[in-house]
């Protein structure tokens, strides 16, 4: 039996309340959103690509989460549209949550919610910045990802001030970094993330198939396009 076409696979299953539509030159996008107000554009592989990854891409943003002083993040649609051209599946997520004082865990439901209903054929590898990193490391604890991407990721104990009344709990992460994961982070950075819980595991190297954390500096920020392209060389040598 032939295998079936990963263009033609992704069209069998998206969930009845999304809507899809087209631009001119670019490729077909499928959106939704939920009751939560958290918000989905998927890209599949662009046409044009060399070659289809079976792995899908999913790019998650938290602006559920903040923290005082904290600049709100830009968007990843810049790099979901090069990476739909490069032949990956690409899924912009913007989570947010009706409770914030259950927000991670609710944040993590609907992401995994998401990821169900796309029936996509091997689980994903996760991109995230900032306070969106503890919802992706979150969601790998309980569910199956194949890497994450963890650019500029906050500490591993709690950032906030101590015995401030706090809208929502920071997550505990208990999940073992034996699979692929890219830590990048500012230069000056760097001593802290080398140090935390998943960078101080990159002095043991990367094994086959990329398993293990690779530790690098940002190249141009988290939304440049440097950073994307040391991402996307990342994805090749860990075989995605």
């Amino acid at each position: 039996m032939s295998p079936i076409p990963l263009r033609l696979f992704l069209g069998l299953r998206y969930p009845l309340s999304v809507s899809i539509f087209s631009l001119p030159g670019q490729t077909r996008l499928t959106s939704s959103s939920s009751s939560s107000g958290s918000k989905w554009l998927v890209r599949p592989p662009s046409s044009f690509a060399p070659r289809e990854s079976p792995t899908p891409l999913i790019l998650v943003r938290a602006p559920a989460l903040s923290l005082a002083g904290a600049a709100d993040e830009s968007d990843f649609s810049s790099w979901a549209g090069m990476f739909a051209e490069k032949g990956y599946m690409t899924v912009e997520a913007d989570l947010s949550v009706d409770a914030p004082d259950a927000a991670v865990p609710a944040l993590v439901n609907s992401l995994a919610s998401q990821v169900r209903l796309l029936a996509i054929p091997f689980p994903p590898v996760l991109i995230a910045s900032g306070l969106g990193c503890l919802v992706t490391q979150a969601y790998v604890s309980d569910h199956p990802a194949s890497g994450i991407v963890l650019i500029s990721p906050p500490p591993d104990e709690d950032a906030r001030p101590a015995g401030a009344q706090q809208e929502w709990a920071w997550p505990r992460l208990t999940y073992e970094p034996k699979f692929p994961i890219l830590v990048l982070g500012d230069k000056g950075d760097m001593s802290r993330l080398e140090s935390s819980r998943v960078g101080s595991v990159a002095k043991h190297g990367v094994g086959r198939g990329g398993k293990g954390v690779t530790l690098e500096e940002l190249a141009d920020g988290p939304r440049g396009e440097k950073t994307r392209i040391n991402i996307e060389r990342w994805l090749d040598r860990s075989g995605f």
